[in-house]
This record gives structure tokens, sequence and C-alpha cells, in this order.
């Protein structure tokens, strides 16, 4: 305990004064003193931790030296890398006449940098990239990703990616970064096709990098989202469309095919196809997203009906940006396919969304002359109750009757339709009525419709009350 002493005759103001100032100098004296503990155990820890190093570089060294070199092919070197002697890597590497040598040597085809990224081991990383190893050194015609373009391979792991890219030299970053790979992709497409959202995350951060977003490969015209896409890589897709061009996220790949068509190919298999389709939706993309029609002349609504897709078609109707009576090349519009997957809740979804009920498909088909031809009761009464044509006649004369007559084996589906007051005896182009095909069908249902006067040959009339004797006798 320290005493200070205060003459009689001293004031106040004098007094605190002199404790101000004690209370400094004690304040000092305090912190010369930490910083003379902190340096001591600094010190101590620098002494140990150099200590151990010469203990394990020593041990290392002894191990090497039990090796016998076959040749001069830097054996010693190699074995160290393998057994992670990152001791005698780091003594090795300060030599500064066979640095440039020891880290460009290939062994097996890879460089210590190579191999080491390829094996994830990331403190050699880091320790081959502090003693100037180049993160842009590249080999293209080489089999490994690693020395084909490091940075485009790294994009598959963050840490080796962010390691690469801390060392990367000031002046070659700009153009590292922007460098393609052997297939024409940037960082972006690359990380983009493989999913690997934290490493596009940073790309997206870089100022460097992130224009790349709206980059095309050379050949198949490829954006980052196409890939994605693909890729079925959900998160990837909602990032990419936060960052490009609205113009850019509709564009169609050189083959036709925009970012949605390619999600609702039918050789795709994601697990995830509601969500990716809701990404898109989310994003707020431009209408001719759902508009455009792919090579083919579907549009996103069609692809998704024809697969039975009934979330994703019934999302996409009520979104409102789909044109509904928009026909493929073959004049199917999306009607047609929603009977022909026999799906009537998607046929509900597009009536009342105004859909043309009786729209003709390039061979006339209606949607319920292919509801009859299938010979779909539910397809068949939502028609008629939304109001299709039960008369109405394909370019070859047929009517639904025509095909109920030769396929329809339930009574209530075929009175069903003479309940609507057609003509039965409506003749198709080769002058065929109804009961004609049902004769060649040999079809005894149209025979147990009443109420109708129908024309019947009297051969089938025979043939008909025949059989139906017979069977009432047996």
């Amino acid at each position: 305990m320290n005493f200070m002493y205060i003459p009689k005759d001293a004031d106040s103001t004098w007094v605190m004064k002199k404790l101000q100032l004690e209370k400094l100098e004690a304040k000092e004296t305090r912190a010369m003193a930490w910083e003379d503990y902190f340096s001591h155990e600094a010190g101590k820890q620098e002494r140990e931790a150099t200590r151990k190093f010469q203990e394990r570089l020593t041990a290392q060294i002894h191990q090497l030296s039990q090796i016998r070199i076959s040749s001069r092919n830097f054996e010693l070197w190699n074995t160290a890398i393998e057994r992670q002697y990152y001791e005698y890597i780091d003594y090795s590497l300060r030599q500064v006449d066979m640095r440039d040598t020891l880290l460009t040597n290939v062994y097996y085809g890879l460089t210590p940098l190579a191999r080491a990224c390829t094996i994830k081991d990331y403190k050699l990383v880091r320790l081959l990239l502090q003693h100037g190893a180049d993160p842009t050194m590249r080999t293209p015609d080489s089999p490994y990703a690693f020395m084909q373009s490091p940075l485009h391979a790294s994009v598959a792991d963050p840490k080796v990616f962010a390691l690469l890219t801390e060392y990367l030299p000031a002046e070659a970053a700009q153009e590292a970064l922007s460098a393609l790979d052997s297939d024409g992709l940037t960082l972006v497409h690359a990380a983009a096709q493989g999913g690997f959202i934290d490493v596009l995350t940073t790309l997206m951060d870089n100022s460097m990098t992130r224009h790349q977003v709206n980059s095309l490969t050379p050949k198949a015209g490829c954006t980052p989202l196409h890939l994605a896409v693909l890729g079925g890589h959900v998160n990837c897709v909602a990032l990419l469309l936060k960052h490009m061009d609205p113009a850019v996220a509709v564009a169609p790949t050189a083959d036709g095919y925009n970012a949605l068509h390619l999600a609702l190919r039918p050789d795709s298999a994601h697990f995830h196809l509601d969500s990716l389709v809701e990404c898109f939706i989310a994003a707020n993309c431009l209408p001719s997203l759902y508009e455009a029609p792919d090579p083919n002349g579907a549009t996103a609504l069609h692809l998704a009906v024809c697969q039975n897709l009934e979330l994703v078609a019934l999302r996409l109707i009520g979104l409102g940006k789909t044109p509904l009576n928009l026909s493929t090349r073959g004049g199917l519009a999306a009607l047609h396919l929603a009977v022909s997957v026999e799906n009537t809740n998607v046929i509900r979804a597009l009536h009342e969304h105004n859909a043309m009920i009786d729209v003709m498909d390039d061979f006339g088909q209606t949607p319920l002359l292919m509801a009859a031809l299938i010979n779909h009761v539910p397809s068949i009464q939502a028609l008629l109750e939304f109001g299709a044509d039960p008369g109405c006649q394909n370019k070859e004369g047929y009517t639904p009757l025509h095909y109920l007559a030769s396929y329809c084996t339930s009574t209530e589906t075929f009175e069903m339709l003479l309940a609507c007051d057609v003509d039965v005896n409506c003749k198709t182009e080769m002058g065929n009525a109804p009961l004609h095909f049902a004769a060649m069908k040999g079809n005894e249902v149209v025979v147990h419709c009443h109420g109708r006067r129908l024309i019947c040959p009297s051969r089938w009339r025979r043939k008909s009350s025949y059989s139906m004797g017979q069977t009432s006798r047996s």
C-alpha cells in the first residue's frame, strides 16, 4: 500500500490534482507490468512453438533419411507431402534456390498445390500458397480438374476456393477470376452447375465476378441460371434470379429453351420441381418466360399439363401470365393435354380462367372429341357441363357419338351424350353414322340406348337380336 504526504497548508485543489497525478502514474505502472507479463508469455509461447517445430522437423528428417532413394525425382519431397510433414515442407520451401522447382514439380500428374486441393488438405494448401505457389497456373490438357483450372475446380469446396482467392496476386486477380474453363464456363457457371451455393454467394458478393451472372457459354448459349435449373439446384436458382438482368433471366438457350422449359422438360427428374417453379414466380420474371414456346411450340403450361404435374399446372394457370389457348406445333392446347392425362381438376381450372372449351387441334379435334375417343367419363361430363358442343365434328366428320359408338362400354355415358339432343345420324366424310361404328366394333351397348330414332343396317339389327336372344335363352 502506498501513502501520499499532504502538507498542512495544502488546499483541496492541490490535494485533488495530486491524487489524480498519483492515480495516473499507478495506472501506467500497472499497464507496463501487464505488457511485460504478456511479452514474457508471448516469448515463452514462441519459444515453445519453435522448440516443437524443431523436434518435429528433426523427427521427420530422420524418418525420410530411412527411405532408400531409387531416383532423383524428388522422392523425399513427394513423400513428405504424402505423409503431411508440414515442418519439413516449410523448411524445404525456405530454400530460395529450390522453391520454384519444388512448387512446380509434377508427381503423378499433379503439382503439390493441385494435390493438396484434391485431397482437401487445407493446411498444406495455405502453406504452399504462403511460399508462392501459383493459384492461377493451368494445364488445359491435364485429366485432373485442379491442373486444368484450379479456381474452377475449387468451386466445389468453399475452403479451398477461399484460400486460392486469398492468395491471388492483386495484379492478376481480375484476369484469373474472369477466365473460362475448357467448356467455356465462368466461375459463376461452374458454381451454379454444381449447386455450390456457398461459393456462388461469394461470387455474387464479389464485384469482379458478379457480372458473370448474365454471361452466356460460347456454344450452347447457356446462362448460369440454365445450368442451375438443369441440375435442379433450387437455392442457386433463387440466388441467381435476384442478381440477373430480367431480360437475360427469360432468354432461351441456343436450342430455344428458356429456364422454365428446362425445369419442366419431360426428361428432367427434379424432386423439388414445385419449389423450382416457385422461384421463378417469386422473382416476378417477365411474362415472356411463361408465354414463350419451346422448339416444339410448347409453353411451360403445356409441359406441366402433359406430364400431369397438377400442382405446377394449377399454379401457372392461377398466375395469369400463361396463355391458355396457345397451341403446340401439333395444334394441342392445354385443355387437350388435360383431357389426354384425364385430369379433371386442371380441366376445371382452365375453364374457370376462360380457356376456349371447343378449341381445335390441327385435325379439328376438340377436347370433348378427345375425351370421347379415350372414353373418359369424368372428362366428358365436365366438358359438357362447361358448355362444350356435343355435336362437334373434326375434319373427317367424326363426332363424339362416333367415338363412343366404337369404344363406349357404359350405357350411362352414351345416354348422357344423347340427352344433349345431338344428331345421332350424323355421318363422317366416308358416310358412316355412329351405328356403323358400333356394328364394326360389335358394340351392343348402343342397341340398349332408347329414346332416339337410329338408322341401323338391317343385318346389324338381325345380328343384335339374335345375339340378345341367344343370351336370354342361355
